[in-house]
């Protein structure tokens, strides 16, 4: 409880009494509340003393009416010539971002948003206290009339602004308890039953008591402002939160007042708009969901009323500013609602029919884990999209075009319809670094999202101009390695050449290759399919030999490098093998040129530095490739544990921690570390299911 309380408690005090030292925050003095008979002085009641002395408190409380569900918290001694009131106010209580109220689905129309649907909510109550109070009777309801009050205690809580104001954040006794209702997806299934709809939330949310000036703010004169003043374009930034709940946000609801209206150019200032937004989409992002609802309700606030049309068009931008980070909570959501339904212009309605659009999206998607970039807040008035640049392996470029709502599993697709892949699901987009680290996408997560987490890119670039990768690139690779006899890829034309891509690449830097005549037939068909039919007065021995470090791999090159000899023997074979395939077409030497690296043990591997053995001691590489899970020695480059598909049985992982459950002479399960075993494992879900169900059974 807030507030210096001693109990004080003493055998010789009167049984109907127990006196409670209280501290008043808002004059600094202590005051004494009796917890048996709600009684309340300013001055030290007689046997308090005598109390204090009593090293076993015991208080008798009296019974409670069964007829109330409520408890009253006790009155403070104030100026008022009235009886002191007695006020309900929470305990305030921050829920964590993991339990924020979400949305409800939205589609847009007039219908009031309900937790059933594709977005079903799930009534999580925390209760401050041992005394259950049922939301739907613990406050008035927004917009509509005053609850009937119940029993003497509260009858006079409307002359509480004459005297002190008992409002969130103030003094509550410790046996008081008032239920704090809080809504969030549901993880798992639930039943219908169980749920919830927002309005009971609605109904237990209250404003706050806000007035037009400081000089009523400071003596407490004058009228309260009604919720349609409160929710109406003011100048001035406000001084408390919009919520009666969320006075613990005073501050920070102060300063994002500042920001939205330095945004929508309500109020002066030396920075750019972008730059006001970003920082309020990096507050929203660190706080929890109830700082985001005010920030809504904020913007909500100044478009309605304003006297400026630009300066609403600019309000309008940040709610879909906002949009692309964080989905509204169920009460804001009412308030947008609105706003949507009373635009009026062309240009109002334009944004509001997007913000309905936009609703669901986010609510899908959750809020962003990462502040947007300047480059995507930029863009986003606009209703521009940014264009990210993907590398293939085979050294070539393209544009596509993505937005704050695109994931990578949209991307994916999008990829293989405009590079005409009939097998498109083998294929995955990879991060990868300066340092040639690669890391692979989720395929569930936001694009920009994603990009703006590996690459940091914060620069203020232009919308029309491509992400600003910072050094960092988007690749599109093969991620299921397959063999190239299988139907649905020899038949795909784009599929064949990206997977030769691929193949090339890896064959390059393998780490060992045992025979050396496998190297040069694939380096003839390599020179097969990149420059067509051989040339016998211009493709001769030294125009190969020229060109062996792009055909052949690293370990035979480093070999070679000191035999000059030895140099001229293997271009001199790779020549005439090369020759010898004249009439042979680009694709059907890609296809010989896959065909012999499928040979190959650890061919199309995707590569993991992991920990294995009893206590993950041991250090090694694992590769899963298209034959199986291998683990190599880091050192010598040798096979220690080979695992062909065939002889896994079942596979599990934790978040750093991967099982695979062995069949060899006797049943045995080998341990792996890795910080993304959960990704290892889907992987290796993924090609057990196509090896045994077909390349549809993945995706």
């Amino acid at each position: 409880m807030p507030g210096a309380t001693v109990p004080a408690v003493g055998s010789g005090s009167s049984s109907s009494s127990f006196w409670v030292r209280v501290l008043d925050k808002r004059s600094g003095k202590y005051y004494y509340w009796d917890k048996v008979t709600n009684k309340t002085v300013w001055k030290e009641p007689p046997g308090y003393a005598a109390q204090q002395a009593s090293p076993n408190p015991t208080p008798t409380l009296a019974p409670r009416p069964a007829a109330d569900s409520r408890q009253a918290v006790p009155s403070r001694p104030g100026p008022s010539k009235t009886a002191p009131p007695a006020v309900t106010a929470p305990p305030v209580d921050r829920s964590p971002p993991n339990t924020c109220p979400v949305a409800a689905s939205y589609d847009g129309t007039s219908r009031r948003p309900s937790s059933a649907g594709p977005f079903p909510l799930r009534d999580c109550s925390i209760r401050a206290g041992p005394a259950a109070v049922d939301p739907d009777t613990s406050g008035d309801a927004i917009g509509d009339a005053k609850a009937p009050q119940q029993d003497g205690a509260v009858e006079q809580a409307g002359e509480v602004e004459q005297g002190f104001d008992l409002e969130a954040g103030d003094v509550v006794p410790p046996d008081t308890s008032v239920p704090v209702v809080v809504l969030h997806p549901a993880t798992t299934s639930t039943p219908a039953s169980s749920f919830r709809s927002s309005t009971s939330l609605l109904q237990s949310l209250k404003f706050a008591k806000h007035r037009s000036n400081v000089v009523q703010r400071v003596l407490r004169i004058g009228g309260i402002l009604t919720e349609d003043q409160l929710m109406s374009f003011q100048k001035t930034p406000i001084r408390k939160a919009l919520l009666k709940q969320n006075r613990q946000l005073d501050a920070e609801v102060m300063q994002g007042c500042k920001n939205i209206q330095s945004y929508m150019e309500d109020r002066a200032s030396s920075k750019l708009p972008v730059y006001h937004a970003q920082k309020l989409l990096k507050a929203a992002l660190a706080g929890d969901c109830h700082f985001r609802d005010e920030l809504y309700l904020l913007v909500c606030k100044q478009i309605h009323n304003n006297p400026n049309d630009y300066h609403t068009l600019r309000g309008w931008d940040l709610i879909l500013i906002f949009l692309a980070a964080f989905p509204p909570g169920p009460f804001s959501l009412v308030y947008l609602k609105k706003r949507i339904e009373a635009a009026t212009s062309a240009e109002i309605l334009r944004r509001a029919s997007a913000v309905a659009d936009r609703i669901p999206q986010i609510c899908r998607l959750g809020p962003r884990r990462n502040t947007p970039s300047l480059a995507e807040i930029s863009s986003i008035p606009r209703f521009k999209q940014l264009d990210i640049v993907v590398t293939f392996l085979d050294r070539s470029t393209r544009i596509f075009q993505v937005d704050s709502y695109t994931t990578v599993r949209e991307f994916r697709r999008q990829i293989g319809m405009k590079c005409n892949l009939t097998v498109a699901s083998p294929f995955n987009l990879y991060a990868v670094s300066a340092t040639g680290q690669r890391s692979a996408l989720d395929g569930d997560r936001c694009v920009l999202d994603l990009l703006v987490a590996l690459c940091g890119s914060d620069v203020p670039a232009s919308a029309d101009a491509p992400f600003c990768m910072g050094g960092m690139r988007i690749e599109y690779r093969c991620e299921i390695v397959l063999p190239i006899d299988r139907t649905e890829i020899a038949s795909d034309l784009t599929a064949v050449h990206l997977m030769y891509s691929q193949a090339v690449e890896d064959m390059r830097t393998m780490p060992k290759m045992h025979s050396i005549d496998q190297a040069v037939d694939m380096a003839a068909f390599q020179l097969q399919a990149t420059y067509g039919d051989a040339k016998r007065d211009m493709h001769t021995p030294s125009w190969v030999s020229v060109r062996i470090r792009e055909i052949l791999p690293e370990c035979i090159v480093r070999g070679l490098s000191s035999h000059l000899a030895e140099i001229e023997r293997v271009a001199s074979a790779i020549s005439a093998g090369y020759l010898a395939l004249n009439g042979t077409s680009p694709h059907a030497a890609k296809v010989a040129f896959i065909r012999a690296a499928e040979s190959l043990p650890l061919y199309g591997s995707t590569v993991f530095d992991v920990q294995y053995g009893a206590k993950a001691r041991l250090l090694a590489i694992l590769h899963v490739a298209s034959s199986g899970v291998y683990l190599m020695d880091r050192t010598s480059k040798e096979v220690v544990e080979a695992m062909p598909w065939a002889t896994i049985e079942s596979h599990g992982n934790t978040d750093d921690r991967l099982v695979l459950s062995v069949k060899r002479n006797a049943k045995a399960s080998i341990t792996i570390m890795h910080p993304k075993a959960a990704h290892i494992s889907k992987l290796i879900g993924d090609y057990r299911a196509a090896i045994a169900n077909g390349l549809r059974a993945i995706y």
